[in-house]
């Protein structure tokens, strides 16, 4: 007995190293991968991530490999069983329109009409949602118009009501739309940066759920070159390697999707394969730049690059880092934007640190500070 329960001890903690070997070291919010997940076929399965407790759950995979339809087929499985409604983001209005567009014939992937039988199903829009034989299916809405969405939440104050009848009802109400999906959250290389992605998303998801967290909130999008704005600045975390990825401290699933081997010789064979083989957004592998990075031991802080009241990072001789400024010692700080208060702006020290960032003149001690500055950065030019 005692030999039988040292071998399963060993094979436990082999299988343990085993899954922490996948974890992303440089970031604070991770913990080791919940497990690996071996991909068959050329799309993917999403009952492993589904069945899973978790209010955020972040889909990162090659374009094509069935992120939105695994998701609007959940969605249709539930709508079927409790009737109740989602809300579906996109980035910008002009892809909202578009779904929308012929009766939200785009809307829907065309296995799903198969699948689901939506031929012979009264599908209509009205206003800004899909109805499915006179009930709504799903609203649709741009994250980049927060501030004009405010009727999403339904009135979720219940301050002023006494009646219990009038309380269940506001609060039946208030969860009305309780999944949130987020799609195609990255924002594309060639797209320019007119609004902040991330305090955008942030605000809409406020404007919906207020202080209700009884919701699944799933994001789906493509691995870029850059990582994108929500993953890193939301959730602090950019995953290396191919894995479901469980952070705590979120509540959060991040499930970076592996290209199977069906899905890259399907990949290799089709046009945007054979015109652009290494796109990340087709192959699901990220190339990330890591010869800014240092490991170096950092110096001592010399100055505060300040991009707002709250966003700003510590330059440690040529290095930047995410680290809090001393309160002991004054620095000296720059202020990249005027009308910062308390901080006088100088166009000469915003040019030279824009300079040095183009340069590469600049050394990062984490990858999530390099992604989040060269943000700031490129948000700054509105490029």
């Amino acid at each position: 007995m005692n030999c039988r329960a040292e071998e399963t001890a060993k094979s436990c903690r082999a299988e343990v190293s085993q899954l922490c070997s996948h974890a992303n070291p440089e970031t604070p919010h991770g913990t080791p991968v919940m497990r690996t997940y071996k991909r068959k076929g050329i799309y993917i399965n999403n009952r492993t991530v589904m069945g899973m407790i978790w209010l955020f759950l972040i889909m990162v995979g090659g374009r094509g490999c069935g992120k939105t339809f695994t998701t609007q087929n959940y969605l249709l499985r539930r709508f079927r069983k409790s009737g109740r409604p989602c809300i579906w983001l996109r980035l910008k209005e002009p892809s909202c329109r578009k779904l929308l567009a012929n009766n939200a014939r785009g809307f829907f992937d065309t296995k799903l009409f198969d699948k689901w039988k939506l031929y012979d199903r009264k599908i209509e829009v009205k206003g800004n949602s899909i109805y499915i034989d006179d009930k709504e299916f799903c609203r649709i809405a741009a994250i980049s118009t927060f501030y004009s969405d405010k009727g999403l939440a339904g009135m979720n104050s219940q301050r002023s009501v006494n009646s219990a009848a009038a309380k269940s009802a506001i609060t039946k109400l208030a969860k009305k739309y309780d999944t949130i999906v987020c799609d195609e959250f990255n924002m594309e290389r060639s797209e320019k940066r007119t609004f902040d992605v991330t305090y955008a998303f942030v605000n809409q998801l406020e404007t919906i759920c207020r202080f209700d967290t009884d919701r699944r909130i799933i994001l789906l999008g493509n691995t870029l070159e850059e990582a994108s704005d929500i993953l890193a600045e939301c959730f602090g975390f950019i995953p290396d390697n191919p894995g479901i990825y469980k952070l705590k401290n979120k509540k959060a699933v991040i499930w970076s999707i592996e290209d199977s081997k069906e899905y890259q010789e399907a990949r290799a064979a089709s046009i945007a394969g054979m015109l652009a083989p290494e796109e990340s957004t087709f192959t699901n592998e990220t190339q990330t730049d890591r010869d800014l990075l240092t490991t170096k031991p950092i110096g001592k802080q010399t100055q505060i690059i300040r991009f707002a009241g709250n966003k700003y990072f510590v330059l440690c001789g040529d290095v930047v880092t995410c680290q809090k400024p001393s309160d002991t010692t004054s620095i000296p700080t720059i202020a990249m934007r005027p009308y910062i208060a308390g901080y006088p702006y100088y166009k000469d020290r915003v040019k030279n640190v824009i300079e040095a960032a183009q340069q590469r003149r600049l050394k990062f001690d984490k990858l999530i500070t390099l992604k989040l500055f060269y943000k700031e950065i490129k948000l700054l030019q509105g490029g």
